[in-house]
């Protein structure tokens, strides 16, 4: 009986572990159009995101479909520069975010010509 309530309080104290599942998920699929795609949401979940791009900042939403994904386009915004990042925050706490990094912008040297 002892060994039994040991292992329900350790399978009660593990379930927001192990129900977690993937986390959310969020990539860049064009540049021009900006469209970013979600994965690893809550089912039906309302997303909202958010692109800041230097000075310029541009929000839409979506809902997510019932397997957790979704697609953002951002009609007449093309990325460009090394400062910029897309945040993803839905309405059931998931989170993600994807920005760019400073080792990938890379300036060629000045030309002496």
């Amino acid at each position: 009986m002892r060994t039994l309530a040991v292992l329900v309080l350790a399978l009660v104290l593990c379930a927001p572990v192990l129900a977690k599942g993937n986390p959310a998920r969020l990539r860049l699929s064009a540049l021009s159009p900006v469209t970013a795609k979600g994965a690893g949401f809550h089912s039906g979940e309302f997303v909202r995101l958010t692109l800041k791009m230097g000075h310029l900042t541009k929000v839409r939403g979506a809902r997510a479909t019932a397997r957790g994904t979704f697609s953002v386009v951002w009609p007449g915004v093309t990325l460009s520069g090394c400062d910029w990042r897309v945040a993803a925050v839905g309405g059931g706490g998931s989170r993600a975010l994807l920005k760019s990094t400073p080792g990938a912008c890379q300036t060629l040297p000045p030309f002496d010509g």
